[in-house]
């Protein structure tokens, strides 16, 4: 399990830094719960809750794969993809040329990246399953 356990404690940093986003945001804006309908708190907290959605499933995904015994090769792939598709996604929301507008290339990138990895993944499981 060294190859999951190795992308959880990657994804596992990634989070504390979406997560001190969140953080930075309240603090800067005075805000307790919730956004107060700033934008900006808005995305930030979105940036982070997306990560958090996404990434439990994968992770499963992964460690299932390599209990299948899929290549380290796959694997990793895989990982990699699936951290980029999350670093863009993330970006669209974080670092804005235009503070009032979604980097939405970034963003479908992101997702696309997601979905691609999800999707190939619970296939290759479901193949492994017969």
């Amino acid at each position: 399990m060294q190859i999951t356990t190795f992308y959880a404690g990657i994804f596992g940093i990634f989070l504390i830094l979406l997560s001190t986003n969140v953080i930075r945001h309240r603090i800067k804006k005075r805000v307790l719960l919730l956004d107060d309908n700033d934008y900006e708190l808005s995305l930030a907290i979105r940036a982070h809750g997306n990560f958090t959605e996404y990434t439990p499933i994968f992770l499963i995904l992964l460690f299932l794969l390599e209990l299948n015994h899929t290549s380290t090769v796959f694997l990793s792939s895989i990982a990699i993809a699936f951290f980029v598709g999350r670093s863009f996604h993330a970006y669209s929301f974080i670092f804005r040329e235009n503070k009032n507008k979604l980097d939405y290339k970034c963003r479908q990138t992101g997702m696309v990246l997601t979905f691609l990895v999800i999707i190939i993944s619970s296939v290759f499981l479901i193949i492994k399953s017969f």
